[in-house]
């Protein structure tokens, strides 16, 4: 197993401090920091891409040992307000999405392999809140998480239905052609920094497809923690989704996470309570977007 630290020694970095993160490693020296990470040969074609087509967001190589480690200047954030850090991540998503944009043909098959594949994931959800309620209906006194769960079952199996009936109708749209885009994929604010420069840590996971999963990614980290809906204005006014893209992204962010109870009543209530505003906030943004879009066609309509 290779040491890092010998590693560094052998680039000529002396490291004051090695800290992991994940699946990379930051280091302190005297002078400077770094981003100390495995290589990954199938990056460098992609970050050729990216700067064919003018995007930066990403750490320039400094050094790489053998075939197996790469180094970049790491730079640390310098905005700690939430919202102003996803509001640039935001922004940097546009940029990619735009500059990557190919318009592809989706035969039938296609579009059903995804209808398939979500529509078991919907049907799922289902059955497995339909299980838990009646298994929970049979326990004589519940626990504060299990009442928390009780109380609000009937918002779950709303979103749930509301996922299903948006698959339903983005299943049936007549267009074909689709639009993919470099997708990072892993889009959270651990995933971002904000400083003297600006970019994503990791792009491990990058590949292309469906402009919307980076928005579903974003939405399923962070929608909680930040005022999403503005967000959502910002891309959308940058970088409109189409109805039926709308449809899908909708679709995907109503299938909510399965709750799985342990032995301990306060990490368990933490987690229903969790799972729960997620539930409420989504039921409550999908349905104030549609009302959006439905006055929005109506006028269109008129004119």
């Amino acid at each position: 197993m290779i040491n890092i630290r010998d590693c560094l020694r052998e680039l000529g970095i002396d490291a004051k401090k090695v800290t992991y993160l994940g699946n990379y490693v930051v280091v302190d020296s005297l002078n400077d920091k770094y981003l100390f990470k495995k290589k990954d040969s199938n990056k460098e074609e992609l970050f050729n891409y990216l700067r064919q087509v003018n995007y930066d967001y990403f750490l320039p190589l400094e050094n790489n040992y053998e075939d197996y480690y790469e180094l970049y200047k790491y730079y640390d954030d310098n905005v700690s307000d939430k919202y102003l850090k996803a509001k640039e991540l935001i922004y940097a998503l546009v940029i990619l999405h735009l500059k990557t944009t190919n318009y592809v043909d989706y035969n039938h098959d296609k579009f059903r392999e995804i209808y398939e594949e979500l529509n078991i994931r919907i049907d799922n959800i289902m059955k497995y809140y339909l299980d838990l309620q009646d298994y929970l209906e049979g326990i004589e006194f519940l626990s504060p998480a299990q009442y928390l769960l009780i109380r609000n079952m009937s918002k779950y199996y709303e979103l749930i239905r509301m996922a299903k009936y948006r698959l339903d109708s983005w299943f049936n749209t007549d267009n074909q052609k689709v639009r993919e885009v470099v997708l990072i994929k892993n889009v959270g604010l651990d995933n971002f920094r904000v400083g003297d420069k600006t970019y994503f840590v990791d792009y491990k996971d990058v590949s292309r497809g469906l402009v919307v999963y980076d928005l579903i990614s974003f939405y399923r980290r962070e929608a909680i923690n930040v005022d999403f809906p503005s967000l959502f204005n910002i891309y959308n006014s940058k970088y409109q989704l189409t109805s039926d893209e709308l449809d899908l992204f909708f679709s995907v962010i109503c299938i909510p996470e399965k709750i799985m109870f342990s032995k301990n009543n306060y990490q368990d209530t933490l987690r229903v309570r969790k799972i729960t505003d997620y539930v409420l906030m989504t039921l409550s943004f999908v349905s104030e977007k549609y009302k959006e879009n439905e006055k929005a066609y109506e006028e269109k309509f008129k004119e």
